[in-house]
Order: structure tokens, then sequence, then C-alpha cells
């Protein structure tokens, strides 16, 4: 085992349990026999079992890999490793199997296949305050499944595609009428996986279907035969599972669970660039040329905002919006019903227990002293005791305290942002103490609370790198006019804007975004006591949900 952590867990390698899918349905194929070809249609039932609700006879039945029971008895994520591939009977019990059964309860035999597909509806899973909802590398995730006792076949997941992009992971199971099986399915990380697996997941939904072959016909997939099949998250349909030979058309009667929408209403997304028709409750797949999953959600019910985020930002120390007015609107909205616009800045691992949140800043700006009292340590200053009477979480829905850094300096004049960010945050050699901090409050770095003001790094990372290169020093910005012209957090030619980040030199002195669009550190009368603009900035969930596309006319709102 190589001795370093991957923190990926339940979605690594696990089965999400509540989506497995039982099934129940009849399919056909062309019988061989007689004179003449004939369709043959077969009452098929096949029966999914997978907890002791429906077989008590067999220990850790439904067992979800990656996780276990904690001192409480709860379920709880286990941390997941690489690890060799399993070679002894010990190592196969260490990697906990996911168990379960297959009973043909029909009145023919069954040729059984088995498939784990990547659930793209996911979202977010949280876990010791760690949010994970990016899928690890398909060729870094092995399998094994096996039969009752028999030795486990392993393989990469990424080389069980079938020709419809499926990944079908075992194939041509005989199960006879009346008949139960037991399998265990198996996953890992391998043994060489990348330090690019961390904070991913794996989460999958497992899916059996079978197929009746006539006697003396061949046991082999027929390729002509296509399986469509649907992940019902906001409907039912009369059967989950249509199989139909390729050109022919699969017709599925699908019903919204929410009696006021129609199935127009719904998203239907399918795999292998599959689009199907809808008319009224009719769900049609014309001319079938490939196998798909299809999941068929109600997308009104909103979008993860930290998947929106990751998709429409830049990965610059954190998920960031960058350029002149890139599309981060959403809608503040008070618990006394009023509302606000603000903006996202990104998504970042700043949560108070290290999980990530959204910070968001507020539109406008407004003017006060950065303290009155001469002093530069953001929680003692006469700003922060003014926001913080009003920017709290009791007053804003879906916020949360966050970790607000407070690492400074005076000599910044060449400091790119990736230096200001070590800066704030007092890494790989970079930042001192503020001068209030050092002297009275016991050299505090790091303050938890629920209003603060932008870094300077937020402001250097603004601006696309296409149009103001990253060897560009913030300080310098305002000899490169795109640099600010550029910059959504530019506040404008008339004004100077506070950042939260102190000087380490002088107690008077914090940084500042200068009205030219550079930076500064000091004032020969002391930063603080300047009447300069500033925007509040706040903490979102990470988990919110929201509707709308971002722009300032149609900006996110949380569910």
């Amino acid at each position: 085992m190589i001795n370093r952590e991957i923190k990926i867990t339940i979605g690594v390698v696990a089965i999400v349990s509540l989506i497995f899918i039982a099934m129940s349905y009849a399919i056909f194929k062309v019988d061989t026999t007689g004179n003449t070809d004939t369709i043959k249609f077969g009452d098929i039932s096949l029966a999914f079992c997978k907890d002791s609700t429906c077989d008590s006879t067999i220990s850790d039945i439904g067992n979800v890999i990656g996780t276990e029971k904690d001192a409480n008895g709860n379920t709880v994520y286990s941390k997941i490793y690489p690890v060799s591939d399993p070679s002894t009977a010990s190592d196969w019990d260490n990697l906990k199997p996911y168990i379960f059964t297959l009973t043909n309860d029909g009145d023919i035999p069954l040729y059984v296949s088995l498939y784990l597909e990547k659930d793209p509806t996911a979202g977010t899973i949280v876990s010791d305050g760690v949010e994970y909802s990016e899928f690890v590398s398909d060729d870094e995730v092995k399998i094994a499944i096996g039969e009752g006792i028999s030795n486990p076949t392993i393989s990469l997941y990424s080389s069980k595609v079938d020709a419809d992009g499926n990944h079908k992971i075992a194939s041509n199971i005989l199960i006879n009428v009346g008949e139960k099986k037991t399998f265990k399915l198996y996953a890992w990380l391998k043994s060489d996986a990348t330090n690019a697996s961390q904070g991913k997941y794996f989460v999958t939904q497992i899916s059996a279907r079978g197929e009746y072959f006539p006697s003396g016909s061949s046991s082999d997939v027929d390729s002509n035969l296509k399986t469509i099949e649907l992940d019902l998250k906001d409907a039912t349909a009369d059967k989950n599972v249509k199989q139909v030979l390729k050109g022919e058309d699969a017709i599925f009667t699908v019903t919204p669970t929410n009696t006021s929408k129609t199935l127009s209403d719904l998203t239907i997304s399918c795999t292998n660039d599959v689009t199907p028709t809808v008319s009224g409750s009719t769900l049609k797949f014309s001319n079938v040329q490939k196998g798909t999953i299809c999941s068929v959600y109600d997308a009104s019910k909103g979008e993860s905002l930290a998947t929106l985020i990751q998709t429409n930002a830049v990965n610059e120390n954190g998920y960031r919006y960058e350029g002149s007015d890139p599309n981060n609107y959403i809608t503040m909205e008070k618990t006394d019903g009023t509302k606000e616009t603000w903006r996202i800045i990104g998504l970042f691992p700043d949560g108070v227990n290290g999980e990530n949140v959204i910070r968001v800043r507020k539109v406008g700006y407004e003017s006060a002293q950065y303290d009155s009292k001469g002093t530069n340590h953001w929680p003692n200053t006469t700003l922060y005791q003014l926001l913080s009477n009003t920017y709290t979480l009791a007053n804003y829905k879906n916020t949360v305290k966050y970790k607000m850094y407070l690492g400074g300096e005076h000599a910044i004049s060449n400091y790119t942002s990736t230096d200001l960010y070590d800066m704030e945050r007092m890494l790989n050699n970079k930042g001192i103490m503020g001068k209030t901090s050092s002297t009275s409050y016991n050299s505090t770095t790091i303050f938890d609370g629920s209003v603060g003001l932008m870094y300077p790094s937020d402001y250097g990372y603004a601006v696309l790198a296409s149009d103001c290169v990253r060897t560009i020093a913030p300080y310098d910005y305002g000899r490169t006019s795109s640099c600010y012209t550029n910059n959504w957090l530019y506040q404008g030619s008339t004004s100077k804007q506070y950042f939260i980040s102190p000087s380490d030199l002088d107690a008077n002195d914090v940084m500042f975004i200068l009205s030219n669009g550079g930076i500064e550190s000091h004032d020969f009368e002391g930063v603080v006591y300047m009447q300069a603009s500033y925007a509040p900035v706040m903490a979102l969930k990470s988990d919110v949900v929201v509707t709308g596309s971002g722009t300032n006319s149609d900006p996110y709102v949380m569910n």
C-alpha cells in the first residue's frame, strides 16, 4: 500500500443503495426454432435484493462500500486509501464488499448482465466537513465481482465499457427459474492512484438486466438487442427498463411525481448522446441504435451552486469568477423577507472545519473608516463592529461562519496574486501577523466570523489571466489598464477600497485598492482613518441549490 491518504469517501467507492434498481419486465428475442422466425415474448421477473428486509440469511448484505459504524453505531464514511490488488482471503475481507442477491422468480431461465454506472445527479456529499462533488477518473478505480464463494474477477472500471458506452461489469450469468444467486462487488483505488484523485468521489448505481435465450440459441449477448433504462428521480413509469431490437422504437409512459408538472417540465438526461421525444406522458426513443441510461428529474428544484461554480469559474487557489462582468450575481434573502443583490467571489475550503463555503460580496459600496482607534486587527476594528451587527447568520438565510485569514505584510510590491494568497494564509514563508495582532492579540492570524472584506488575492485573481498575466503584481495593476478595467472587483477611479489584510509595520495601515487600480499597504496619514469604500463579504453553505443563470437580469436564486 502506498503510504498516503486519498480523501474520497462513499462517493469514491460506494454504492448508493437507495437508487439500486430492481427490475421486473418483459423482453423478447427472435426465436430461431421452427420454420419461420417469430417474436417470442418471455414473462420475466428478476428480483434484486440489497438488504436484510428481503434476505436476512446473508451476513452484511447491503454493506455500502466506503462506510463503517462509529462508536455510537452510526453509519459514517470511511477514508479510502490506494491499495494493492487483493490476493488472499484476508485481503478480500478487508475490502468489505457490497453483497446483493438476484432471484429469477419468473417462468423462464435468464442470462443476466450487471451494470455499474456513475450517477450524473449525485450532487455534493459532505464528510467531516469536507465536500466531494467531482468524479474520480474511471482509470483510477478497480472493481471486482464474484458469485458466491468463487474468486472475484479484477478489472479497471474504465476497461468495462461495452459497445454502447455502458459499464458492463459482468455478463451471461445464467439464473434458472426459482434460482437465487449471491454476488459480492468490490471497489477500491488502485495502488498507483495519483494525487488527482484527492477530494473526488465515485457515486454509482448498480443494475441487473436479464435476457431469455431460447433453447439451442447462443448465450452471447445479442448485439441487436438494446436496453433503455430510466433512472426516475421525480417520476414514475410503466417500466423502468425496456429492451428492443436495434432500429425499433422504445416507448415509456412517464408520470411526474409532482402532479402539477407535466413530462415536458422534467429534464431528461441520457448517456451516449441519446435524445428521446416527449408527447404528453409518452417518452419515445425512435430508431434505437444504442443502449442508454436516462435520468429523469425536475430541474426546477434547482442545481447545486457549488457544482455550477466548479463548472463555470476558474480554478486558481479556489474556484473564482474572473473577468469584467462574469455571471456571478446572486439574490441574498434576509430572514425578514427583503432581498439584496450580491456577487459570488468563489468556492473555497474556508469553512470553520475546513469544508467548502461560497464567499459572496454585496453589490455596491459604502464608505467608512477601517478603524477609528488606529488598529488593524479585523475583529477589533470599528468597521467590523459596524458590519457584524447587520451581516449576521440570523439576518441572512443560508449563511455560515467562515475562516478569515489575517496574515499581512507591508512590502508587497513584488507579490503576485499567488504570493498574496500565501501571505493571507501564512503559507510558503509568506505573511506576517498584523501589527495590532502581534502586540495585543497573541499574534492571531485566523478569525471565525460571519462578515469580512475581500482579500488582496481576490482582487488579483478577479481579472482573467489572458487580460493580465499572473506575473504582474497587483501592486502594479495601475500600470496595465486591462488588469483593472477588466476586473469586476475594481471599485472605479473615484475612490479607494479596503481589503481585510493588515500591515505588519504599522497599526494604522491596512491594504487597499488605489483609485488607479493598483494596491498599496501604507499611507502617511494612516490608512485605517481614511473614508474608503468597502463591500461586506459573507459565506454561504456549499450545499445551497439555486435556479437562474447568474446574470444581472437573471441572478441565481437560492431555494
